[in-house]
Order: structure tokens, then C-alpha cells, then sequence
């Protein structure tokens, strides 16, 4: 596995200390990656990036650079703010912002698609609940209404 000074180091996109204002946890919280894994997934990005023939260059991402551009939207995807939110956050504009989304998200999205698992085996004899889904948690047209009169 490469590492994150040698990535950068080939990719002169960004200098490690760039990438670590982040402070002594990294970009655990921020994305919910591990440094390796993070890593690695930038690296997918870069290959992919320089692979697509129409997308843009890797070289052509200055401020941020690819590194900072991927957690960028590793923190979108994991946290939903509001994306001026996150351009204050990133000490960008809420345009560059929207602009590495826009391109950013599909390239991520393929580099991570073969760690997707597949929702039916993940699930299979489990109760699955979706964010949003109403769920019953008292039936009051059932209830006795003497019950009820005694309780309060």
C-alpha cells in the first residue's frame, strides 16, 4: 500500500501538511475512513480521474488539491451541511465547493462501487429500517378509553 507522503509527494497536488490541518485524528471523523483507507481511495480517484477521457486532470485541482477535494466529499456524503457550511469549513468558496461535488461524487461513487455490498445479502434475515420509515408505536383507537380516563 502506498503512502499518504509518497501519494502526495507523486501527485504534487498537495503538501502533508495541507492535508493534516485536519490535527492529530486526520480525517477520521470528517470522513469516517481510516488514514489507509483513505488513502487508498484517493489513490482510485486518481486513477480514475486520470483514465476518463473527457473528465478534468488531477493536476488541474490546485486549491484544494485532489486529497482535500475527496474528503471534501467524503464530509458532504457523511454529514449532509449545507454546503457554505462546508466551504468555510474547507476555507474555500461555496462555488469550488459545488463545482468538486459535481464532479467529484461520480468518480468516487465508481471507485468505491465494488465495496458496495449488495443490499438483499447484507439484510437477509434481519429487520431492516430505512431513515423515514413511520413505524406504529401505539395503537390508540385500540386502547380502552377507561384505561386511559384512570391513567391521568
Amino acid at each position: 500500500m502506498i503512502s499518504k507522503a509518497a501519494l502526495l509527494d507523486s501527485l504534487a497536488f498537495a503538501t502533508t501538511s495541507d492535508c493534516h490541518r485536519a490535527g492529530p485524528l486526520g480525517w477520521n471523523v470528517t470522513t469516517g475512513l481510516d488514514e489507509e483507507q483513505l488513502t487508498g481511495l484517493v489513490a482510485r480517484v486518481h486513477a480514475e480521474l486520470r483514465t476518463e477521457t473527457p473528465g478534468p486532470r488531477p493536476e488541474q485541482l490546485r486549491a484544494p488539491g485532489l486529497y482535500k477535494s475527496v474528503v471534501l466529499v467524503l464530509y458532504l456524503l457523511r454529514h449532509n451541511p449545507v454546503q457554505e457550511a462546508a466551504a468555510e469549513l474547507f476555507g474555500i468558496s461555496q462555488s469550488t465547493v459545488s463545482r468538486r461535488w459535481t464532479m467529484l461524487l461520480p468518480v468516487v461513487e465508481k471507485a468505491l462501487q465494488a465495496h458496495v455490498p449488495d443490499p438483499a445479502e447484507v439484510s437477509a434475515g434481519r429487520i431492516v429500517l430505512v431513515d423515514g420509515t413511520l413505524i406504529p408505536t401505539w395503537d390508540w383507537a385500540s386502547e380502552d378509553r377507561a384505561v386511559l380516563r384512570q391513567a391521568s
